[in-house]
C-alpha cells in the first residue's frame, strides 16, 4: 500500500497552479522520458530541439544499463537534460525512482509529457504526476498486438492505463492498430515512432571499403549481416541453421554471415556454428560502437533479422538507409510498413528454417536485382526520417494539449499503485 499511496499522490502545488504556470509563457514546453538515451535517440532528440528548443525537457532514467554496451551519447549543451539515477540499478527502487520523476517534472512543469509505454516504472511514475497535475501525456509505443501472448487481465490493465492518457505516438500501422484496440482513439495517435539518422548509414564510397576488422575476420566480397542482442527472440540458433542448409545447396558460391552482437548465448550460438562445421563460414564481431556500423553495412550484401518477436527492429531502418536489401521475419513490427516482398526485400516465417534457406538462396543467387532492391531500400526509408519523429511527436503533444487531461481519481492512483508495485524491484 506504501508504493500505491506514491503513485497516488505528488508533492508540490495544486494542478490549476501548475497547468497554468507550464503555459505562462506562451510556449509548448514537452518533457520526454527515456530510459537511457542511446545514439538514436539523440538524433531523434536533436530533431524535435530543433523544433522546441529550449521548450523541449530530455528526462534519462539511468545514464547506463546492462543491455546496450553503447559509448555514453555527447549531449548537447544547449537541451534541457536531466539524468535521475547514474546506475539502473538505482533507479529500480522504486520510491526513489517516483521522487525523483515527480520532483524533475515539478521543476521543468511541461504542457505535456511523453512516456515510455505502459509497463516501464518510470512511465507509471510520470503518468501519476501528469494525473495530479492536470497534465496531459502522451503514450510512445511501438508494441502490436502479436509481439508476445496477449493475457485477458494483462490487456485489461494495460485499457486502463491507457485510458489516463491524452493521445499516442507509436512507431506504424500495426503499432497504432493495437494502441487502438487498447481503448486509444485512432484520431489520437501519431505515428513516426521508430526512426533512425538514415545519413548516418548512407554508404558513401569511403564506407564501403571493408573495415580492416572485417579482412581479419576473414570476410571479403557480400556477406549476410545480422546486427542484434545474442538473445532467444533474435533466434540465432534457427537462423544458423537455415544457413547451413543454405550453404549445402550454394556451394562454393555461398555468401559468409556476420553477427554483430553479443549476449547471454554467446556460447550456445558459438556451439552450434562448431555443430554445423561453420566456424570458417559464420563470424562473430562482437559488439559494434554506433559509429562504426555504417561500414559494415556498407560492406554487406544484405541483412537478415530473423526475430520470432520484435516490436520493430531498427537494424532494418539503418540496413536499408545504407541501400541495403533485406530479409525480415514477418513477426517483426517494422515488416508492414518498410518491407515490400521482391520491391526492396523479402520475408519469411522465422520458425520455418527451410523458408530462411530459400529466401537467402533467392537473394544472393537467384533472378534478382540485388542493386535495384537496395536502391528501393534507399528510397522507402527516406520518408521515415528524425524530421518525421520530430513531425508525430509535436502532433501527438498537439493532440493531447488540444483536450481536457484526465484526472487521478482514487481507482486511477490505486491501479498505477498496483501495477507499479507489480513492476517494481523495491
Amino acid at each position: 500500500m506504501e508504493r500505491q499511496s506514491e503513485i497516488a499522490s505528488a508533492s508540490g502545488g495544486g494542478p490549476a497552479v501548475r497547468q497554468s504556470k507550464a503555459r505562462r509563457d506562451g510556449r509548448l514546453r514537452a518533457a520526454i522520458i527515456i530510459r537511457r538515451v542511446g545514439p538514436y535517440h539523440l538524433a531523434r532528440l536533436e530533431a524535435l530541439h530543433r523544433h522546441l528548443g529550449s521548450g523541449l525537457s530530455v528526462i534519462e532514467v539511468c545514464r547506463a544499463d546492462a543491455t546496450y554496451a553503447w559509448d555514453e551519447v555527447c549531449r548537447p549543451a544547449d537541451m534541457r537534460w536531466s539524468t535521475l539515477f547514474e546506475e539502473e540499478e538505482k533507479s529500480r527502487r522504486t520510491s526513489a525512482l517516483v521522487s525523483r520523476i515527480h520532483d524533475t517534472l515539478d521543476r521543468e512543469m511541461p504542457s505535456a509529457v511523453a512516456i515510455p509505454g505502459w509497463a516501464d516504472p518510470a512511465a507509471l511514475a510520470a503518468l501519476a504526476w501528469c494525473l495530479r497535475r492536470r497534465v496531459p501525456a502522451v503514450i510512445m509505443s511501438d508494441s502490436t498486438e502479436w509481439d508476445e501472448p496477449r493475457r485477458f487481465l494483462k490487456e485489461a490493465v494495460k485499457r486502463r492505463i491507457v485510458a489516463m492518457a491524452s493521445a499516442g505516438f507509436v512507431a506504424g500501422g500495426p503499432q497504432r492498430d493495437y494502441l487502438a484496440a487498447l481503448g486509444m482513439t485512432p484520431e489520437r495517435i501519431a505515428t513516426g515512432y521508430d526512426v533512425v539518422d538514415n545519413n548516418h548509414f548512407v554508404a558513401s564510397k569511403e564506407r564501403r571499403t571493408n573495415p580492416a576488422r572485417l579482412l581479419r575476420l576473414g570476410i571479403a566480397g557480400p556477406f549476410f549481416l545480422v546486427c542484434g542482442r545474442f538473445v532467444e527472440k533474435k533466434n540465432h540458433l534457427r537462423l544458423i541453421d537455415a544457413y547451413a542448409r543454405y550453404r549445402e545447396r550454394a556451394g562454393s558460391w555461398a555468401w559468409p554471415l556476420l553477427l554483430i552482437g553479443d549476449g547471454p548465448l554467446r556460447e550456445t550460438i558459438e556451439l552450434r556454428i562448431q555443430r554445423h562445421g561453420l566456424r570458417h563460414a559464420i563470424r562473430l564481431a562482437g559488439f559494434v560502437q554506433y559509429q562504426e556500423l555504417p561500414r559494415y553495412y556498407a560492406a554487406a550484401g544484405a541483412l537478415v533479422l530473423a526475430s520470432t518477436t520484435e516490436q520493430w527492429g531498427l537494424v532494418v531502418n539503418e540496413a536499408m538507409a545504407a541501400g541495403l536489401p533485406v530479409l525480415v521475419s514477418r513477426h517483426c513490427g517494422c515488416f508492414c510498413d518498410l518491407v515490400i516482398e521482391g520491391h526492396n526485400g523479402f520475408g519469411f516465417d522465422p520458425f520455418d528454417i527451410d523458408a530462411m534457406a530459400e529466401r537467402m538462396l533467392t537473394l544472393a543467387h537467384g533472378h534478382v536485382d540485388r542493386l535495384r532492391l537496395g536502391e528501393n531500400s534507399k528510397r522507402l526509408i527516406a520518408g521515415w526520417t528524425t524530421q518525421r519523429f520530430a513531425d508525430g511527436f509535436l502532433a501527438a503533444v498537439g493532440m493531447a494539449t488540444g483536450s481536457k487531461a484526465p484526472r487521478l481519481s482514487r481507482l486511477r492512483g490505486l491501479t498505477l499503485g498496483l501495477f507499479l508495485r507489480v513492476r517494481g524491484a523495491g
